[in-house]
C-alpha cells in the first residue's frame, strides 16, 4: 500500500496531514486498496473493466452538441448559480430561465426511472431516492462479505454476485427524516431556498453535537446492478451535481480573489449594474454538462460507465466529516492496528446500510436467486423512449411543472437574449461564510 502521503486527492488523508500517523491509519483503513496479488488470483476482472474502454458510445457522448442545446444548459447553469448565490430573481428572468430548467429536470427523472431495475428492494429504490452524495470504492473481494449479511449476494437485488469489485457509499437524508424535494424537482423560484437548505444540512453532518445520520451506509453489489445504481444516482441528482460545483467554483473564485465578494454586493445594490455569472462566462461547463448527460443516455442503451463513473460527488468537506465520524463510531485511532482498524470501520459501513433499509421496511431474504449477465430488466432499455434534451423531444414536467397551454412546450428556444433585470439583493451569508472558511484552512495550511 502507498504511503498516504501520496494521495493527497484522498479527502480523509488531506484531512489528517499533520499527524502522519493518524492519517496512514484512516487511509488504509477507510480507502485500503488491499494487495494487488489478491485480484490476480481472483480470475476477475477489477476497476478496469468496470471503467470500460471507449467505445462508440464514449465517442457519441463527446461530439459537439447543437448551439441550441448549449445555450439552453449556459441559461440552466446561470440559472442555479445565482440562486446558489441567493441573488433575487425577478419575474422576467423566472420565466426566460424556467422553461430550460424544467425541461432538464424532467428528462433526468425519466432516465433516473430508467436506469430503477424492477429487482431491487423498494427500501433500497427509498434510500437512492433520498441520497445527494457517493462515493465509489475498489476494496478487495475478501472484504465485500464483511458488508453483507448474506456471503456472496447483492445487497441491492439479493442474487448471488462475484464480479464486481468496486462498492459504493450514500450520504443523503436520514431515514428519521422526511426528504424534502430534490432539487431536481423544484421549481427555480424556490431553488434558492431549496439549496440553502440543502447547503446548511451538509455543514451540519458530522459538525459539532450533530451526529452523521445521514450516512446511508456503503453497498456491495453485482456488476449490472452497480451500473445501474451509479446511472440512476447521476441522473437523479444532475441538477443537484451543478449545484455543488458552482458552489465549488464559487469559493475557488473568492479564495484567489477575495475582492470579488464586495464587488458582487456592490453590483447587486446598483439597480443599473449587470450580474455576470462566473461559471456561464464561455460554453465550456454547459459542454461539460451536456456531454454528461449524453453518457448517461449512453449507459441506459448499455455502454459501459467509463469517464461516466464518479469517485466522489457533493461537498468534500461533508465526507471528511462522514469519515471522521465513522472512525469515532468504530473506535479507531492511531493505536489501532490496519486489518483490525479496517474490519472495524467496514462493520460500521454495512451497519449503517443496514439501519437506513430496515427504516424503509428491509427483511432479510434467503433467496438462492443467481444475478445473470442479463439483468431481468436489461431489456427494458431498448423499449423505453429515451428522452434527449433538444428542440424537438420534450419529456412531461414533474407534478408542479405542467404547461396549460400544449403549445408553449413545443415552441423551440431561443438563443439567450442579453441579460435580463434581476432584483438585486444583498450576497448571501453563505456566500461570506464560505470565505471566511476558506481563510480559516488556508490559516491552518501555512501553520502546518
Amino acid at each position: 500500500m502507498s504511503d498516504p502521503s501520496e494521495s493527497d486527492e484522498d479527502p480523509v488523508v488531506s484531512v489528517a496531514l499533520r499527524k502522519r500517523r493518524r492519517a496512514s491509519v484512516i487511509a488504509s483503513v477507510l480507502h485500503g486498496r488491499g494487495d494487488p496479488e489478491d485480484d490476480e488470483t481472483s480470475g476477475e476482472d477489477g476497476e478496469d473493466e468496470a471503467s470500460g474502454e471507449s467505445d462508440d458510445n464514449d465517442v457519441g457522448a463527446e461530439r459537439a452538441h447543437p448551439p441550441e442545446r448549449v445555450a439552453q444548459m449556459r441559461r440552466v447553469v446561470e440559472s442555479i448559480e445565482l440562486c446558489v448565490r441567493n441573488v433575487g430573481l425577478s419575474a422576467d428572468y423566472v420565466a426566460l430561465a424556467e422553461p430550460p430548467l424544467a425541461k432538464l429536470q424532467a428528462t433526468c427523472k425519466v432516465y433516473a426511472n430508467q436506469a430503477i431495475s424492477d429487482r431491487w428492494s423498494a427500501p433500497f429504490v427509498s434510500v437512492l431516492k433520498r441520497s445527494r452524495m457517493m462515493r465509489v470504492q475498489t476494496i478487495p473481494r475478501v472484504w465485500k462479505d464483511v458488508l453483507r449479511a448474506h456471503a456472496g449476494r447483492c445487497q441491492v437485488c439479493g442474487a448471488t454476485e462475484h464480479r464486481c469489485d468496486q462498492v459504493f457509499e450514500l450520504v443523503g437524508v436520514a431515514p428519521t427524516e422526511r426528504a424534502p424535494l430534490p432539487l431536481g424537482a423544484v421549481r427555480l423560484s424556490e431553488m434558492a431556498e431549496a439549496y440553502n437548505d440543502y447547503d446548511d444540512a451538509d455543514d451540519a453532518i458530522g459538525a459539532g453535537r450533530h451526529g452523521a445520520e445521514e450516512y446511508l451506509g456503503m453497498y456491495s453489489c453485482g456488476r449490472t446492478c452497480f451500473e445501474k445504481v451509479v446511472t440512476a444516482f447521476l441522473a437523479h441528482n444532475f441538477v443537484m451535481d451543478i449545484a455543488y460545483e458552482v458552489r465549488r467554483r464559487i469559493d475557488a473564485a473568492l479564495a484567489l480573489d477575495p475582492a470579488l465578494l464586495a464587488r458582487w454586493e456592490h453590483d447587486e445594490r446598483n439597480p443599473k449594474a449587470v450580474i455576470e455569472p462566473i461559471t456561464s462566462r464561455d460554453n465550456a461547463f454547459a459542454e461539460q454538462q451536456l456531454t454528461k448527460l449524453n453518457r448517461i443516455e449512453a449507459a441506459l442503451r448499455g455502454a459501459s460507465l467509463g469517464a461516466l463513473l464518479p469517485r466522489q460527488t457533493g461537498n468534500a468537506g461533508t465526507w471528511e466529516r462522514v469519515d471522521a465520524t465513522l472512525l469515532r463510531w468504530s473506535g479507531v485511532d492511531q493505536e489501532t492496528e490496519e486489518e483490525e482498524g479496517r474490519e472495524d470501520v467496514l462493520r460500521t459501513c454495512a451497519r449503517s446500510a443496514q439501519r437506513a433499509l430496515v427504516a424503509f421496511g428491509y427483511e432479510e431474504s434467503a433467496s438462492e436467486e443467481s444475478e445473470s449477465p442479463e439483468d431481468s430488466n436489461a431489456e427494458e432499455f431498448a423499449d423505453d423512449e429515451v428522452v434527449i434534451l433538444d428542440d424537438e423531444s420534450d419529456a412531461d414536467h414533474d407534478e408542479g411543472h405542467e404547461e396549460d397551454d400544449d403549445d408553449c412546450n413545443r415552441r423551440p428556444h431561443p438563443p439567450p437574449p442579453p441579460p435580463s433585470p434581476i432584483r438585486r439583493d444583498f450576497i448571501s451569508g453563505r456566500t461570506r461564510g464560505a470565505l471566511a472558511r476558506l481563510r480559516g484552512h488556508m490559516a491552518l495550511r501555512s501553520r502546518s
